[in-house]
């Protein structure tokens, strides 16, 4: 008899912690497409938003308004994603995202997962941040391939359609009779056995991360 809870949920921990799973890389592996070029400034700020969701980024005091563009979406303003500045100042920096997506973090001069950044800027040097998105579904997707590849005990059979409601996206495995889901409420994943509670597995962009989810 096995105890889910303790398994997949210490598994996942790991995920999060990006330990010991650089194998998985190769099977998130997902062509990132920019909004906006890089290299237009010689100094100041420079915004690229990246990935297979949507989302935006604006600057606190203003000037970034950078978003990644919806296809076949006619938009009044085009992205604004590079400042200039006369003299060295704070700049705080907000990604939030579309109904559909999820911050998957930055890269740059700001790291993490956390939505605000802020940084230093100079009219000296070219300070460059890139944001990262992805479609909900597309984090789902990729999570649930590779909790089904190391954990058949649990999860199967493998390669399921996911299904969504207006409250998760999610698989049902008619092996084991148990459901994985991410929640669009909250942004976490969460694994419902045969016969047990419903298991909270943490914030799903952070194993996603880990996991090379892009």
């Amino acid at each position: 008899m096995f105890v889910p809870k303790i398994n997949l949920k210490a598994s996942i921990c790991l995920l999060a912690c990006g330990l010991g799973f650089a194998a998985a890389e190769a099977c998130f592996a997902g062509d990132a497409v920019a909004s906006s070029a890089p290299g237009t400034l010689s100094a100041g700020l420079e915004v690229t938003t990246t990935g297979k969701g949507y989302g935006h980024v604006s600057s606190s005091p203003g000037g970034i308004n950078c978003y990644v563009p919806r296809p076949n979406v006619n938009y009044l303003l085009a992205p604004d994603c590079s400042e200039a500045y006369a003299t060295a100042q704070s700049i705080t920096l907000t990604a939030q995202t579309d109904f559909d997506s999820s911050f998957m973090g930055w890269e740059g001069a700001c790291s993490g997962l956390s939505k605000t950044c802020t940084l230093a800027v100079s009219p000296l040097a070219l300070t460059t941040v890139r944001a990262q998105y992805m479609r909900t579904i597309d984090l789902g997707d990729c999570l649930f391939n590779w909790l089904e590849t190391h954990f058949p005990a649990h999860v199967a059979p493998r390669g399921g359609r996911t299904e969504s409601t207006e409250s998760y996206h999610f698989r049902y495995y008619s092996g084991t009779g148990s459901y994985l889901g991410v929640s669009m409420a909250d942004g976490r994943l969460y694994y419902l056995p045969a016969a047990g509670p419903l298991i909270d597995l943490g914030d799903a962009a952070a194993a996603g991360v880990a996991a090379a989810c892009r």
